[in-house]
């Protein structure tokens, strides 16, 4: 299966980013839009596993999870990958917390590193993809797009907890099965 370990959005926050895309779908950007309850903050894609896997992460994630203390984050700014001429992601970044979250994906693959899992060779740029582009994105209009939106701050929340899902993917979208799930405890 599937699976990757990320932190749950509170609905409010899903519900102004959906409407963040509502107002870019109006000013006539084509995407696949991401649906509002799939959006999530990933902190770690482990690809393809074994059930029998389930456990030792989870186990992993509490112990990461012991170690740290919720933190507030807050969603504002955004930007494409890889970069504007060939935008191929939409994504939401964050103005508070960004620390925090870096020290804690480092923390959370450095620990699935010890369990075998390959650590990421990509320095981590925390997210919330809002859209996939399948053509080119005229770069002019969607700098201008980006640029309406400015440094909007969509709201503020505590990264709480770690949780681990199972991604099916369906020509729909894909659908997250929620695995294991650690508040941060320290």
């Amino acid at each position: 299966m599937r699976a990757f370990i990320a932190i749950e959005l509170p609905p409010e926050i899903k519900t102004a980013l959906t409407d963040i895309q509502r107002h870019l779908r109006e000013g006539g950007l084509k995407a696949r839009w991401v649906r509002s309850e799939s959006i999530h903050l990933t902190l770690k894609f482990l690809g393809e596993i074994a059930p029998e896997k389930t456990e030792p992460i989870s186990s992993t994630m509490k112990a990461v999870a012991d170690g740290f203390a919720p933190f507030a984050l807050a969603a504002a700014g955004f930007g494409v990958f890889p970069r504007l001429n060939n935008a191929r992601v939409l994504w939401a970044g964050f103005s508070d917390g960004a620390a925090d979250l870096i020290e804690l994906q480092k923390e959370l693959d450095a620990a699935l590193s010890a369990r075998g899992f390959a650590p990421e060779k990509r320095p981590f740029r925390g997210h919330l993809t809002l859209a996939r582009f399948r053509e080119r994105v005229d770069p002019l209009k969607l700098q201008t797009l980006l640029q309406e939106l400015g440094g909007l701050r969509i709201g503020q929340w505590q990264a709480a907890d770690l949780v681990l899902f199972q991604s099916e993917l369906r020509p729909a979208g894909p659908i997250y099965t929620q695995l294991a799930s650690h508040p941060l405890a320290a």
